[in-house]
């Protein structure tokens, strides 16, 4: 239910709040993503790993993030954990 005035309009904050700790989860995630992809990408450096495709992971937060079906992973992709 929404409070309307004649100059603004503005949600009850019993609405806004879940709405607003959601955002703030997937923007922490996002940062924690890229941190962790550099630190990857700065051990492949150092230890001279080469993978046989361009690997790239996002670990999302349950409950943050739309849920989608669970897909099978190709077999290039198992074939970089075995490196």
């Amino acid at each position: 239910m929404l409070i309307l005035n004649a100059q603004t309009w503005m949600p009850p904050d019993a609405c806004v709040r879940p709405h607003c700790l959601q955002m703030e989860g997937m923007v922490t995630d996002l940062q924690l993503a890229r941190e962790k992809q550099q630190s990857f990408d700065d051990w492949k450096e150092r230890t001279n790993k080469s993978l046989p495709i361009d690997l790239t992971v996002t670990v999302l937060t349950t409950g943050f993030w739309p849920t989608y079906k669970v897909c099978g992973m190709p077999v290039q992709f198992s074939n970089c954990t075995q490196t």
